[in-house]
């Protein structure tokens, strides 16, 4: 009915402000030279609870699992050995 399209427009621009905002955030605060990534923090200490999470998530959604083993290995053994990657995404 009528309430229902007036709402299902509602979040429809929602979602077009949203996408509109993030372009605008991601412009003005990237750094130049790099895609736009934060700098690392000087030191990362996620702990052994964070590893004991991503395992049992990877385990109860296993394309999860998949796809942080992907992500994981690609930084790993890919960004982190091509200094051009590892410019690029802010690693030093």
């Amino acid at each position: 009915g009528l309430i229902d399209r007036i709402f299902m427009t509602m979040l429809c621009i929602v979602a077009i402000w949203s996408c509109v905002t993030a372009l605008v955030m991601y412009t003005k605060r990237r750094r130049p030279g790099t895609a736009g990534l934060p700098r690392p923090p000087a030191q990362v200490h996620l702990g052994k609870g964070l590893f004991v999470i991503a395992v049992l998530v990877g385990i109860v959604y296993p394309l999860w699992g998949t796809t942080a083993i992907v992500i994981l290995s690609l930084d790993r053994f890919v960004i982190r050995r091509v200094p051009r990657l590892r410019a690029a995404f802010g690693q030093r």
